[in-house]
């Protein structure tokens, strides 16, 4: 049976494959397979951890805005401060942002493939289908 490829994973008769562009991130060989299941969970995997850090990249550059404001005049290296706002919402946005998530269980441990196909039952019920044709038991489960 050809391999099938289905958002970012690559689903082969001797293997699951995790790819980023067309490199490859993850690869679980037919023999380290023992079980996975598909489940809408949160990627980042410390998320306090990060947000923590975004907090306090928002603060320090909400705290320069203001400053900045109050003294436009003067040009200093404290107004690049502000970039801190969107970068550390960014960083804010990914410590709790959820996605599908494929766990795959191995002989060595839990490996995680965040799946960034269509986020859609559609093709989450897509790639469930084309790992049990090809003989991987991958089941959907409905959240972490």
């Amino acid at each position: 049976m050809d391999p099938v490829q289905i958002g970012n994973i690559l689903i082969a008769h001797d293997r699951i494959v995790e790819l980023d562009e067309s490199r490859i991130v993850g690869s679980i060989s037919r023999e380290n397979f023992r079980s996975g299941e598909i489940l809408i969970a949160r990627v980042c995997k410390r998320p306090f951890i990060l947000s923590m850090l975004a907090l306090a990249m928002i603060v320090v550059g909400v705290l320069t805005a203001r400053g900045m404001i109050l003294w436009l005049l003067i040009y200093d290296v404290s107004m690049l401060m502000i970039l801190m706002i969107p970068s550390g919402s960014w960083l804010l946005y990914q410590a709790w942002r959820q996605a599908p998530i494929v766990l795959i269980q191995t002989g060595e441990g839990i490996l995680r493939f965040e799946f960034k196909g269509p986020r859609t039952q559609e093709s989450v019920a897509a790639l469930e289908r084309a790992a049990q044709d090809r003989g991987y038991a991958l089941q959907r489960r409905s959240s972490a």
